[in-house]
């Protein structure tokens, strides 16, 4: 007869195994949180290039005074139980002229009869004016407060929040939402899995979603430097833009119905999926699309 899933190993035959376990070079069973801060400035230019690359972090931006840069790294672990030992994140910040990097890498960590509580947050404060490029593995993106320049934002899993950001913008979350005010210029945007939340003046938008909700909203002043596309795979859209924009509709909603509440010249309807006209006029293309929802035009003001 096979054995009982249900039978029981006594535990005097499991202690010499949990003895070994423990007694290996470095294991931690309990103790005290471990704390750690880097923090280094660099004098740079008017216009320096800043690079932050992080694994596993939550990054916060704040703007300071012209001529400066400053990283500040905070790590904080604490652990019970058998887990393996305490080791601190890799921090490496250079600079090489007007440009300056900051890496941050986190330490392999396990537990098999334990719980391992680690924090890590690293803040950026950098001139108004500046080139940005923030690549996240896992952690979210906060920009505080206004940044003009070039500006690229990459999480892996993590929301990306940008209030002000001015200049060439380009948004990557790979499952994360994406949230935006107050923007103004060219705006990329990818999303694997989260809504997208943008409002601003524009000259082009790219956005591309693959299952969340879409919100983008053009304000007054926007105008269409050239084509824009806005996509979601799966989720309602809505679009705003201002009463005055010329360009060429493009619409489609596979699994839904478009809904347009501003002056459209239709040159072509083929059903209720699929609209195609002219906006004061015409323009450059405004290409929209829907996979599996509503797709929504309004007027923005």
């Amino acid at each position: 007869m096979w054995p009982s899933w249900r039978s029981r190993v006594p535990l005097r035959s499991l202690l010499p195994g949990l003895a070994a376990l423990i007694a290996l070079p470095g294991a931690a069973l309990a103790g005290e949180p471990t704390v750690r801060s880097w923090d280094q400035s660099f004098t740079v230019g008017e216009h320096p290039r800043v690079h932050v690359n992080s694994d596993d972090a939550r990054v916060v931006v704040h703007t300071g005074a012209s001529g400066h840069v400053e990283f500040q790294v905070h790590y904080s672990d604490h652990r019970w139980g058998f887990t393996s030992p305490p080791r601190e994140p890799h921090v490496n910040m250079t600079q090489n002229g007007d440009e300056v990097t900051l890496s941050v890498k986190q330490p392999t960590i396990f537990a098999l009869f334990g719980v391992v509580d680690t924090r890590l947050e690293v803040n950026v404060i950098l001139p108004a004016t500046c080139d940005l490029l923030i690549s996240s593995g896992d952690g979210s993106v906060t920009l505080e407060q206004p940044v003009e320049g070039h500006v690229e934002i990459s999480t892996g899993d993590g929301r990306i929040v940008a209030h002000g950001t001015r200049g060439d913008m380009s948004f990557h979350s790979g499952d994360g939402a994406v949230v935006g005010d107050s923007l103004d210029g060219t705006l990329a945007v990818r999303c694997g899995d989260g809504h997208v939340q943008l409002s601003g003046r524009f000259d082009r938008i790219e956005e591309k979603s693959g299952d969340g909700r879409v919100e983008i909203t053009a304000e007054k002043g926007s105008r269409m430097r050239d084509d824009w596309s806005i996509e979601t795979s799966d989720g309602p859209l809505t679009v705003r833009i201002p009463q005055d924009l010329q360009a060429e509709l493009d619409a489609h909603a596979g699994d839904g119905v478009i809904r347009f509440q501003l002056p459209v010249s239709l040159s072509e309807q083929l059903d209720r999926h699929t609209i195609r006209g002219l906006i004061n006029g015409g323009g450059p293309l405004l290409r929209l699309r829907t996979g599996d929802g509503t797709l929504t035009l309004a007027a923005s003001d």
